[in-house]
């Protein structure tokens, strides 16, 4: 099946200059992934390992915020970092968006120090920092153009949840100065819960400068959105589905040659089988189904792919992408560590060669998958599936992407350009 991104192939974008705002949903070329340290050097490691591997290859510029300063991740060392008093985390993606014009800062979600180092950020690429008012978090949504150039975001439900708490609070006389402030187990609507969801979506689409109709509120599959959905090119979106994970894994036990590969595929399919049937009956979050009809109910197209296996320490689904001059995807994830874990003969089966198979097998127009894992913590044990386990982020928590805007409207004039895809 064909994809024609149109919201590419309108010269009216070029010709009205209309900034574009990107947060992580199209796939465009990327003029620099910034990272944040937070005093961790195996962080500071990965932004490293960005650059080797990716950002040289592929022309991407990769900085660090240390603190208040932004700069190349070769141009510190480990000690340095260690030995600075750092005040901010690193989780990048979260607290800011960068557009042409400005740094749109995530409001409430972050603590003073947080919103500083934000607005520090902003002023060091020369772009104006905006503090949001809303409740929405960097992950849990995504902003584009639809084919009518009209802009629209995606987003988790429980962030207009919190915004309405927010203003019910504020309505009340309670100051909401930040997260810390907002106790989201309260409900202090007093009987008016959907006059202050119609308020919350108001504000979050005055916030992103986006008309209240083409906000498309999802359930949430998990705190944040980006953990199981990356989307592509409009109206395109790939999710994780647990059985295109369990078919991938049976196809490679069929295959196996041996006995011992054969008993650990049987062993990993019946822990990502449990982990589908698991999240069919979570009461936490909304099973992907229903997540995907309802995406599917606002137009979107969904490809389902074998996104993550067994447990939070593989996740594919987290991941940056950037768009060659040429139209072709280039895809950035976590790498998983399953293949390490234990020394066999023969060894473990790859699950980075598996997906990235099924990936392009779904997805002709990804040319290029990097697996990103950061130095090794012990034995099977990479820095990024330790902070998958340990905190739930991956490499797209941990990177804020800034575009390449004038490379972009290059692609923007081809009107020709053709993506494919295998939704089956």
């Amino acid at each position: 099946m064909n994809i024609t991104n149109n919201r590419f192939f309108n010269n009216k974008i070029i010709q009205k200059k209309q900034p574009i705002t990107f947060k992580g949903y199209f796939a465009c070329p990327l003029k620099a992934v910034h990272f944040q340290s937070d005093g961790d050097p195996d962080n500071l490691k990965l932004a490293q390992e960005f650059k080797q591997k990716v950002g040289l290859k592929e022309s991407i510029d990769v900085f660090i915020q240390v603190n208040d300063k932004v700069i190349p991740p070769d141009k510190i060392t480990t000690d340095t970092i260690q030995k600075l008093p750092i005040f901010i985390d690193c989780w990048a993606q979260d607290n800011k968006t960068i557009t042409e014009d400005e740094v749109l800062i995530n409001g409430i979600n972050l603590h003073p120090p947080d919103t500083a180092a934000a607005e520090a950020f902003a002023k060091s690429i020369n772009l104006t920092p905006r503090k949001l008012q809303s409740s929405i978090q960097g992950g849990n949504y995504f902003k584009g153009i639809n084919d009518k150039d009209e802009y629209f975001a995606i987003i988790g439900e429980n962030d207009r949840i919190n915004t309405a708490k927010k203003i019910a609070l504020e309505d009340a006389g309670k100051e909401v100065t930040c997260y810390g402030n907002l106790d989201t187990t309260i409900t202090p609507y007093n009987g008016n819960e959907k006059e202050y969801e119609k308020k919350a979506t108001l504000l979050i689409a005055k916030d992103l400068n986006i008309d209240p109709k083409n906000l498309f509120f999802i359930p949430q599959p998990n705190f944040h959105i980006d953990m199981e959905l990356r989307p592509l090119n409009y109206p395109y979106i790939l999710v994780n589905d647990y059985d295109c994970s369990i078919e991938v894994l049976k196809k490679a036990q069929k295959e196996a040659k041996d006995t011992l590969t054969k008993n650990q595929l049987e062993k990993l399919i019946f822990n990502t089988r449990t982990c589908r049937d698991f999240s069919a009956v979570s009461t936490a979050y909304t099973n992907m189904d229903i997540v995907t009809k309802e995406l599917e109910s606002y137009g979107f197209k969904v490809i389902k792919v074998p996104g993550k296996f067994d447990y939070s320490g593989t996740n594919f689904m987290n991941a940056t992408v950037h768009q060659r001059p040429n139209g072709d995807l280039v895809y950035i994830t976590n790498e998983s560590c399953w293949h390490k874990q234990e020394i066999t003969n023969p060894p473990r089966p790859n699950l980075n060669k598996l997906f990235e198979k099924a990936l392009k097998e779904k997805v002709p127009q990804i040319k290029q998958v990097y697996f990103l894992s950061g130095p090794e913590i012990y034995h099977g044990c990479s820095y990024i599936r330790n902070k998958l386990e340990d905190k739930e982020g991956g490499i797209h928590c941990m990177t804020l992407e800034q575009p390449n805007f004038s490379e972009w409207r290059e692609i923007l004039k081809n009107k020709n350009k053709v993506y494919k895809a295998n939704l089956k």
